[in-house]
Formats: structure tokens, sequence, C-alpha cells
């Protein structure tokens, strides 16, 4: 049976919700998303929308908020918490050129920020060196830039990182 929507906790115990909504994309399954999650951040809901999530839903709604996104993605809409559809489209509008990195590039980005070398930042992060140069790969064309110092530059630049 493939259920027309399934309701995920971002946070489950074997895969995590991301994961989940990853497989249902790659198995090419017609069910539709709606994620449950107590991490509200921006970039997470910018991966999983990318993803294809139908709906994104904060642990503070309520029960007819949910039977109303599970509704809603039945119907083909795209449902956001009312609070993070505020927050994402007041980001949107405030930092127009500031590009959205996953939490990993952030986390690489921070590194090489504090000088660390791709050694050290796989060793830290528990990723191979050639992880960390696609990761820093993706950050250079995100910000339109051609070196590690560039980037770490013009993220302080646009109020990415401090």
């Amino acid at each position: 049976m493939k259920p027309a929507v399934a309701l995920l906790d971002q946070r489950l115990p074997v895969l995590d919700g991301v994961e989940v909504v990853r497989a249902i994309a790659q198995d090419g399954l017609p069910t539709r998303v709606v994620m449950l999650s107590a991490d509200d951040s921006s970039a997470l809901i910018y991966d999983v929308l990318k993803l294809g999530v139908s709906g994104f839903l904060t642990k503070a709604a309520n029960l007819s908020e949910i039977c109303d996104a599970v509704a809603g993605a039945a119907r083909g809409e795209t449902v956001l918490a009312p609070e993070v559809q505020s927050r994402l489209v007041r980001e949107l509008r405030e930092r127009e050129d500031r590009p959205v990195l996953t939490n990993r590039e952030a986390e690489v980005l921070k590194l090489i920020a504090e000088g660390l070398s791709t050694p050290q930042i796989g060793q830290q992060l528990f990723i191979s060196p050639s992880t960390v140069k696609t990761h820093v790969k993706s950050i250079l064309e995100k910000f339109a830039v051609n070196d590690r110092a560039a980037a770490v530059a013009e993220a302080m630049r646009r109020g990415v990182i401090d």
C-alpha cells in the first residue's frame, strides 16, 4: 500500500526524516510528505523543500493545523507553518544576496574561517577530505568566489558568519 500523504517526524530512530524523504523521491513514490520538526532552521526547511516535501510544521502545531496540512498536501498544496512561512519570506526579502548553505556547508565555512585545513576539517567533522572539498566547491559556487579566503570575506560581508 502506498499512502497518499505521510506525516514524518524529522528525527526518527533509525533514519532521519530527511533520509526518508530522499528515499521516497529516489524510489519515485507518489507519497506526499508533511514534515514535523522541532528544528525549524531555514537551512533544514530549504533542504526538505528542495527534496519535495509538501509541508513543514513545527512541533508546536496543534491537531487542527496538522489535519489541515495533511489535507492540503493530499490536494497537492504546499503547506508551511504560518510562523515558518512568515520568517522565510522575511529572510528572502532581507537577504536577497545571501546564499543558503546546508548545515554541513555552514559548519565547513565556519572551520575555514577558523583557519583549519581540508584534512583538519575532515577530522573535526568525521568526513573524508574529498567530501570537505565537495562542500568547499559548493560554498565557492554559492558565493561566486574563487578561493577559501574570498568565501570567508564574502560570508562576513553578507552576514552569514561573524
